[in-house]
């Protein structure tokens, strides 16, 4: 299962060489980004059509061009489950306590969480 954030350093990190790593009738599990795989050989390792490959299937969430392009290989391929990119709705109140804890966090100097753009999140 994949849940990596899209870097320079995470795109197609699922490349060929990772896919010939994982043990034969394995699945791959993407709820993350789209950028980590590569798509064109993950069709490889699942093999074409009714033809197996090394893998057994794929359930994928997200993908590099979104939505999915009604061509993609991806909507067809027997071993391929494409789900819905939603994450879920977001509760208001929620949300608003985490921005009003970081707005006091930021007027009192304290410590915020922390981001690095160098590493892309």
């Amino acid at each position: 299962m994949l849940l990596l954030p899209d870097t320079p350093a995470t795109r197609h990190i699922i490349d060929a060489e990772a896919l010939a790593r994982l043990p034969e009738g394995a699945s791959l599990i993407n709820p993350g980004r789209g950028t980590l795989i590569d798509e064109t050989a993950l069709l490889e390792a699942l093999g074409e059509g009714e033809a197996e490959g090394r893998l057994r299937g794929a359930i994928l969430d997200a993908f590099p061009e979104e939505p999915l392009p009604e061509t993609s290989p991806l909507w067809t391929h027997p071993r391929v489950w494409v789900t819905p990119h939603m994450a879920g709705p977001t509760p208001l109140a929620a949300a608003l306590d985490q921005v009003a804890e970081a707005l006091r966090a930021f007027a009192s100097g304290a410590p915020l969480d922390t981001v690095d753009p160098a590493a892309g999140y």
